[in-house]
């Protein structure tokens, strides 16, 4: 499924927000994504057989989730970004899955780019080179937007909680 727009979940739990804090702090590795190319080299290859959580809390009621498979370069990828919630007995999980904001950014770039090569390409009345700047703008936005299942490993560990 592509995820372009955020999508919003929500979940309760019966634990306190502590409990959770605790639980997210002692299950995930401790990492932030950044767009340092280094830093995520090294992360993939240290878990490059195996499949992990990983990511960080920010406060008391914060945290990011996302998900690396093994064998993957995947560290740009989809993530959960939610918030804790005292709700009665227990805690509600509210938050949005969407992608980092550098990968926002690099999307309008590109369709920019392929858009003007494609608008470009029609006004010299090239009608070959106009579709192939439409097939690469389509391409790379499926490309970079696709979630490859990841939504629902995230999505079932934080109903693990």
């Amino acid at each position: 499924m592509l995820v372009i727009l955020p999508i919003s979940f929500e979940h309760k739990s019966d634990a306190s927000p502590k409990r959770i804090a605790r639980r997210l702090d002692g299950e995930l590795i401790q990492k932030r994504p950044s767009a340092n190319v280094m830093a995520n080299s090294k992360f993939i290859k240290k878990y490059k057989t195996q499949s992990v959580f990983y990511g960080y809390r920010s406060g008391e009621d914060r945290f990011s989730v996302f998900y690396h498979e093994a064998g993957k370069r995947d560290t740009g990828s989809l993530g959960f970004y939610g918030r804790l919630e005292k709700d009665g007995k227990g805690t509600r999980i509210t938050g949005h899955f969407r992608k980092p904001v550098s990968a926002y950014i690099f999307g309008a770039v590109w369709v920019l780019v392929t858009f003007l090569f494609s608008l470009i390409a029609l006004s010299l009345d090239n009608t070959g080179a106009c579709v192939c700047g439409a097939v690469l703008l389509l391409l790379g936005v499926f490309i970079l937007f696709f979630d490859k299942g990841k939504k629902k490993a995230i999505r079932a560990f934080i109903e693990t909680l």
